[in-house]
């Protein structure tokens, strides 16, 4: 995951990925739902407030709302 950048918007309900082009930033994949709507589904949040990348590159989301951290390679 090396040059990404990932970006919680915790009220949007979702988990941006972007990486930096040569001109500027641009959305590469919302995790998630893309529609900012909650879940409780696999890939969907509640309120996602923290973001962790691990040693061998799991993206951990913390999703407060759904008392749980959802984990993808």
């Amino acid at each position: 995951m090396s040059g990404l950048v990932y970006v919680s918007c915790g009220y949007g309900a979702h988990v941006v990925e972007v990486r930096e082009p040569r001109m500027g930033y641009r959305l590469l994949q919302t995790l998630g739902r893309g529609d900012g709507k909650e879940g409780n589904g696999v890939g969907e949040f509640y309120l996602p407030t923290g973001l962790c990348v691990d040693d061998v590159n799991v993206l951990m989301v913390v999703d407060q709302f759904n008392h749980r951290v959802q984990f993808f390679d």
